[in-house]
């Protein structure tokens, strides 16, 4: 008896469709090889396949068992010929020299099967048909895609912290819309991730593990969010109403996720921050203290003591330039106490902050006045980018773009445009609101000047980075004392009048829970050397025991 084997597609579309599921295609084959006296020796099955090539796990099994003469096989059947292949190439270039060579029929169960030169033509042109329609389907996928992004809806499975979503417009009529809308379980979870990375505190993996301990799970697997993700996810304009399609850039009618300053803020981390030295310790003063020496900023690292009872915080130059041949190693208690010391060195009287406010009222008159010149020509700024994004889509459809420019290039200027139309949105919008928090920011710093020692001994890391980097202009450390230069508006508040650093009613407040001091692990004695009111303050080091 003659051997056949027996092939079978459907694609993801088609199997929604009736009559070409994969029983009814077995079932149909599998008669017509009996009714044509053939022994069915083999079932290749592709599920979930289109055929825009032959690159298809069983179909190249089929063509090398078929290949191989010891199988003597004398048929291949189909339910259509467009099962095993839609393009002419594959079938004169692979499919039918393979047939030739083995005298083996292709045989079709809803096709004319004839063996003469009008069969092989016929054949021919159900196989050019096949391709048209293939061509046809793209077109219509195509343009019923671009129909879709232009509307504004992303036409593809939606990220994390989105869910796609069909929504019943009339259940009897069958007529439904799709959205993508927000996944409340995880949508948090991707706020989380860009508000904690922007600290620049946190590497893909160190954000994983922190989100990860939070709660956050793969929506399939319900294990770990993989790091290699977070990357991506942190570079999708998805999260700020905004997707790319095609190589070019839309707005979404979805709802955003994040603002557009946290978003480029994050951008902007990718092209200036070395992600191999992210850690998950939080250190107050890493980036603000520069060695006098060589320039380099001081780098912190955590340690145990000698005893192992404890943690301690280390700063030393980070030595970039290899200048040192040996760091020294200070406590961060040192700079605590020495930067609460210049804080209490601000000292004002009622009457004082009162004519310090009208002052500074008078100060926001003018920078009132310098904001409304800076909004008008951001304004221009905007007019213009957004006349010359219209424009340049004007000159594209009317063919009047210079030849040398590719649709990639083209697409790359756009999303370059528009990211420049973003930050001169959020600049206006933050020009409308500087004033009102200057303002707030000076009344605040007034009210709490006599509190803000107290205040900095017991802040958080990101709240003492934050304190000094508004008072400061510059701070160095040459190993031996602490150079802090005050910016002019805090040279004019500082109080001259010496206050001892160690007052006993701070004395609690001197030290961190996770790294006291004891006379046993060393000392540390900031000493006044320059107590004239210019606004310099020089502090000088001693440690009895630099090291626990």
């Amino acid at each position: 008896m003659k051997k056949a084997v027996i092939y079978i597609r459907v694609s993801t579309e088609e199997q929604k469709k009736q009559g070409i599921s994969i029983e009814t295609q077995l079932s149909d084959c599998s008669a017509f090889a009996q009714q044509m006296g053939y022994t069915v020796k083999r079932v290749y099955t592709e599920e979930g396949l289109s055929a825009k090539n032959l690159n298809r796990p069983e179909a190249q099994k089929l063509l090398k068992y078929c290949n191989e003469k010891r199988n003597n096989i004398s048929a291949i059947i189909v339910w259509r010929l467009d099962r095993l292949s839609r393009f002419c190439v594959d079938y004169h270039g692979t499919i039918r020299p393979i047939m030739i060579k083995n005298e083996i029929k292709l045989l079709s169960t809803q096709e004319l099967n004839a063996d003469t030169i009008e069969g092989e033509y016929v054949r021919n042109i159900m196989m050019c048909n096949n391709e048209y329609e293939l061509a046809l389907i793209r077109q219509r996928t195509k343009a019923n895609m671009k129909t879709i992004v232009d509307s504004g809806r992303f036409p593809g499975k939606a990220p994390i912290g989105y869910i796609n979503k069909t929504i019943i417009i009339d259940p009897i009529n069958k007529k439904f819309k799709k959205e993508i809308v927000i996944d409340e379980e995880n949508a948090d979870f991707v706020k989380r991730a860009f508000e904690l990375y922007a600290t620049g505190m946190y590497s893909f993996k160190t954000l994983g593990d922190t989100l990860y301990r939070e709660g956050f799970r793969h929506p399939k697997t319900g294990k770990k969010y993989p790091v290699r993700k977070f990357e991506w996810m942190l570079h999708n304009p998805f999260y700020i109403g905004k997707f790319e399609w095609d190589g070019k850039q839309y707005e979404g009618s979805h709802t955003s996720l994040i603002t557009k300053d946290l978003f480029y803020k994050v951008q902007s981390l990718f092209e200036t921050v070395d992600k191999s030295k992210k850690h998950t310790v939080e250190f107050a003063y890493s980036g603000l203290i520069k060695c006098a020496e060589c320039g380099c900023y001081l780098t912190a690292e955590f340690k145990r003591g000698k005893s192992k009872r404890g943690h301690y915080i280390y700063y030393h130059c980070s030595n970039s330039k290899d200048y040192h041949d040996n760091l020294k190693c200070i406590r961060q208690e040192y700079f605590d106490n020495t930067f609460a010391e210049v804080l209490q060195t601000f000292h004002l009287t009622p009457e004082h902050i009162a004519k310090i406010r009208q002052l500074a009222s008078d100060y926001l008159k003018d920078y009132a006045e310098q904001e409304q010149k800076i909004t008008k020509e951001i304004e221009q700024q905007l007019n213009a980018i957004k006349k010359r994004i219209h424009n340049s889509y004007i000159d594209k459809l009317e063919g009047r773009l210079p030849d040398s420019i590719t649709d990639e290039e083209f697409s790359t200027m756009h999303r370059e445009w528009q990211k420049e139309k973003d930050i001169l949105l959020m600049k206006l919008e933050s020009c409308n609101t500087d004033t009102n928090y200057v303002h707030k920011r000076i009344d605040v710093i007034l009210k709490f000047s006599e509190k803000l020692p107290e205040l900095f001994l017991k802040a958080n890391p990101e709240e003492k980075k934050l304190i000094l980097s508004t008072i400061a202009e510059n701070i160095t450390f040459s190993g031996k004392t602490v150079n802090i230069e005050l910016k002019e508006t805090f040279k004019v508040l500082q109080n001259v009048k010496k206050t001892p650093l160690f007052a006993s009613e701070n004395s609690n407040l001197r030290t961190p829970e996770n790294a006291s001091i004891s006379t046993k692990n060393g000392s540390f004695e900031p000493q006044i050397l320059n107590g004239a009111g210019d606004g310099n303050r020089t502090h000088e080091y001693r440690n009895h025991n630099p090291r626990p």
